[in-house]
C-alpha cells in the first residue's frame, strides 16, 4: 500500500559518488531538501558546537527516520503502534511524529512516554477509511 504524501524524510544509504558519513540522516535530510549535504552537516555541527543537542537530534533522526526504500511502504507498527496510527490517521510522516514523539519524552522527563502508553490503550486499533 504506497502513502500520498508531501514531504517524505529519510536517510539514504550511500549518495552518487558512494559516500555515507555516519548513519545516512544529514545526506537523506539534504535529499529530502534538494539541498547540498554540506549544508545539512554544517549545521548539525553547529548545533552540537552551539547548543549542545546535535548528537542527540542525530541520534533520534538516526532511530526514527526509515530508509529511502520504505518510505512508500505501509508505515511499521515499532513499540505500540501509537506514532504509526497518529501518522496514518493526520497523514503524517511516520518518522518525524516518531522523532517529535522522542524529543518531547525527553523533553518531558518522560511524561509523554506515559501518555504513550494510556494512547496505546486508548486509541482504536484498526485504521478508519477515509474513502481515499
Amino acid at each position: 500500500m504506497n502513502i500520498p504524501q508531501e514531504q517524505k524524510f529519510y536517510r539514504l544509504e550511500k549518495n552518487n559518488s558512494g559516500s555515507r558519513w555516519a548513519g545516512g540522516v544529514c545526506l537523506g535530510l539534504a535529499d529530502s531538501f534538494k539541498l547540498e549535504a554540506w549544508v545539512i552537516r554544517l549545521v548539525w555541527l553547529f548545533s552540537i558546537l552551539y547548543f549542545g543537542v546535535g548528537l542527540l537530534a542525530y541520534a533520534f533522526a538516526w532511530l526514527c527516520l526509515p530508509m529511502k526504500d520504505q518510505t512508500n511502504q505501509m508505515p511499521k507498527k515499532l513499540i505500540l503502534g501509537v506514532c504509526t496510527q497518529i501518522a496514518i490517521n493526520h497523514r503524517m510522516e511516520v518518522g518525524l511524529v516518531r522523532f517529535i514523539t522522542l524529543s518531547l519524552s525527553m523533553a518531558s522527563f518522560g511524561l509523554v512516554a506515559v501518555a504513550y502508553v494510556v494512547a496505546s490503550f486508548v486509541m482504536p486499533a484498526s485504521i478508519p477509511n477515509r474513502g481515499n
